[in-house]
């Protein structure tokens, strides 16, 4: 099947890429793209006149992906030909790479997205949310020299939700999407190659969590010491790891991040690459944070999994999609507790 790419720039559209590849992951905030073109002298020249810095839209098969700039133009030529590679990504770049210079550095009873839409709003980018945000944050400050990303991470970090764009210049605040993409990944189908990588470095027999509670009159001082939470995996050796709570907590919240770390970690410890002969599945393009359905008969899988990351490319193989795949509880998030007096310093 074949597919078309167009980047439009300045009212221009640009089409006939020889060279394509478009990424998107739930742990970047950005997608990317980057674009080739080889010609005779002097065609290229002639016919392509984007700048780094230019605002752009990347649409596929009439499908917007990304919305953001140019930050990157490369060329080179000989004595036959002139070649241009353009590069870029969504508005949410900016938020990665730049610092905060909005007017306010301290926020007091505001929820998640108010804050956030704060922090994007002298970058042009809304804030959409899919997802249950909890309760106002009592306070919140910009650390000194932090990243925009730094400051959206903690704010997420706290309540448990993932930060990713739509491709359309947007922030999204969300979860590990349940929604599901309707063509299976099949061996012996659709997929023309495939790598698999099981890893036992970061997973344990035992998780301790360890803390420090707040004494009182009533409270025993060794039980306010240490209170602790414990969780096992039984199809693991003995390894033991430790983990010292940054906030305090009671023997109960320790045990559910216990329970956490060892499922999130068990999840996070297979990964699934599949790379794909299309760039679609039933006339729909594949898209992270979705959940397919895989059938591998040589790994032994037939189950639902989530795709973490999505690679289309373009080049001498032809049309290509390459999913990166994982347990569907891989990005399941536990809420990081707020200090005492509900501050986020």
């Amino acid at each position: 099947m074949k597919h078309n790419v167009q980047l439009i720039v300045n009212n221009n559209v640009y089409e006939q890429w020889q060279e394509v590849t478009v990424s998107a992951s739930m742990e970047a905030l950005a997608r990317t793209f980057s674009l080739k073109v080889v010609e005779k002298l002097p065609k290229v020249n002639s016919a392509i006149a984007i700048k780094n810095g230019d605002a752009c839209t990347l649409l596929m098969d009439g499908e917007v992906l990304v919305t953001g700039f140019v930050n990157k133009v490369d060329k080179s030529y000989d004595h036959q030909s002139h070649s241009i590679t353009v590069s870029g990504r969504d508005k949410t770049g900016d938020l990665v790479d730049c610092s905060y210079d909005g007017n306010l550095y301290e926020w007091n009873d505001r929820n998640l997205q108010q804050i956030i839409s704060d922090i994007c709003e002298p970058y042009g980018i809304k804030v959409i949310l899919e997802t249950n945000i909890g309760a106002n944050f009592k306070k919140f400050r910009i650390e000194q020299g932090e990243r925009c990303i730094e400051s959206i991470d903690r704010l997420c970090r706290h309540r448990g939700v993932l930060r990713m764009s739509d491709g359309q210049g947007n922030l999204v605040i969300t979860n590990s999407s349940t929604k599901r993409l309707s063509t299976p990944v099949v061996v012996g189908k659709n997929v023309k190659s495939s790598t698999f990588s099981d890893s036992q470095l970061d997973i344990f027999s035992r998780y301790v969590v360890k803390g420090q509670n707040i004494g009182d009159d009533n409270i025993y001082a060794e039980s306010s010491a240490e209170p602790q939470g414990i969780a096992t995996d039984e199809a693991i050796r003995h390894r033991t790891t430790v983990i010292l709570a940054e906030d305090i907590g009671t023997n109960a919240t320790y045990a559910k991040r216990a329970y956490w770390e060892a499922i999130v970690r068990r999840a996070r410890s297979q990964t699934y690459n599949y790379t794909l002969d299309s760039w679609k599945g039933n006339d729909q393009l594949w898209q992270e944070n979705r959940i397919v359905k895989v059938e591998d008969p040589i790994l032994g899988i037939k189950r639902d999994m989530l795709i973490a990351g999505v690679d289309f490319s373009l080049n001498s193989r032809g049309f290509e999609t390459k999913l990166n795949l994982v347990h569907p509880k891989a990005f399941d998030l536990l809420p990081e507790p707020e200090k005492e007096d509900g501050s986020l310093y």
